[in-house]
């Protein structure tokens, strides 16, 4: 899976105008395998819901947002290497996991969002020996 989103990224940065690794094209490389890694959650997603919410359920535009969000992490990393301020590792390290964890849960809210209106987490409590409640 992973080679075929890269592939997919690869596509859309070889038919980008910037020249390569250029910023633009590694912009439009990261929209391109995550836009892939996107379609094929989509896909399964549709079929989870058993299509009661359509082609377009669970706001798989959050995979491209995450594209822009390592696309920043880029950047602000050059920015700290050329601004000498490297020497506390420790300190780096724990912002790095802490911006991690920001960018997946801010990315994920529309995805597990979509997820919860098409109901994929109604349970019926009739099936696990419950008294008919639904959750």
């Amino acid at each position: 899976m992973r080679q075929v989103a890269a592939d997919g990224g690869k596509l859309v940065a070889s038919i980008c105008p910037f020249p390569k690794r250029s910023a633009g094209s590694r912009l439009f490389y990261l929209i391109g395998a995550f836009a892939t890694t996107g379609l094929y959650h989509n896909i399964v997603n549709v079929f989870a819901t058993g299509f009661r919410a359509g082609l377009h359920p669970c706001g798989d535009m959050a995979f491209v947002l995450m594209a822009f969000a390592i696309f920043i992490e880029h950047y602000a990393i050059d920015f700290v290497k050329k601004s000498g301020h490297t020497s506390n590792v420790a300190g780096w390290k724990a912002f790095g996991y802490l911006w991690t964890a920001a960018a997946i849960g801010w990315v994920e809210i529309g995805w597990v969002d979509g997820l919860a209106k098409a109901g994929v987490w109604e349970v019926d409590l009739k099936l696990l020996g419950g008294a008919g409640y639904s959750m």
